[in-house]
């Protein structure tokens, strides 16, 4: 299991998870975005360190107090948070077991990034309804500003015990 930052010789053409704006995000902004300090795009590679089986971006963002009124410590305040931007699987990957790695290694790297910055919570938009129940298996809550946004502690991420797969 290989896990790199994406860098130039990562091949982004062959990708394809099935979602164009997916696939276009890979292939054409995230380089980009992270060279702009917008975001940081890790990537799960084949053997041959080349082929990408899947990616994640990670970005930071904030989280109101309305929209997770069941956290009750949270204060009125925008707390921050660790968005989970993208997740995607190439097609020939799909249910292997790529995804759950993919975001077990998120949330690893967030308690990394916490235990540095401080943040509240991991955060995403699920885009579609079945994508939330993907989320909820893994113990993401929808939040209360919209029916596809989702969060889940770090508090609860702690508690995982997981730790981040070493990077290339």
């Amino acid at each position: 299991m290989i896990f790199a930052h994406l860098a130039a010789r990562h091949d982004r053409r062959a990708f394809d998870c099935g979602v164009e704006d997916m696939n276009r995000f890979l292939k054409e902004q995230t380089r980009q975005d992270a060279e702009r300090g917008l975001s940081r795009t890790l990537v799960n590679l084949a053997d041959d360190g080349i082929r990408i089986l899947g990616y994640y971006t990670l970005a930071l963002g904030f989280l109101d107090f309305d929209s997770a009124p069941e956290e009750k410590r949270l204060s009125r305040h925008p707390a921050p948070v660790i968005l989970l931007a993208r997740l995607a699987v190439d097609k020939d990957f799909q249910a292997q077991g790529v995804g759950r790695r993919l975001l077990y290694d998120a949330q690893a790297r967030a308690v990394e990034i916490t235990e540095r910055i401080g943040l509240y919570a991991m955060t995403l938009d699920a885009r579609e309804e079945r994508l939330c129940a993907y989320y909820e298996r893994y113990g993401f809550k929808r939040r209360a500003d919209g029916p596809l946004r989702m969060y889940k502690t770090m508090a609860a991420i702690r508690k995982l015990g997981l730790r981040a797969a070493p990077l290339e």
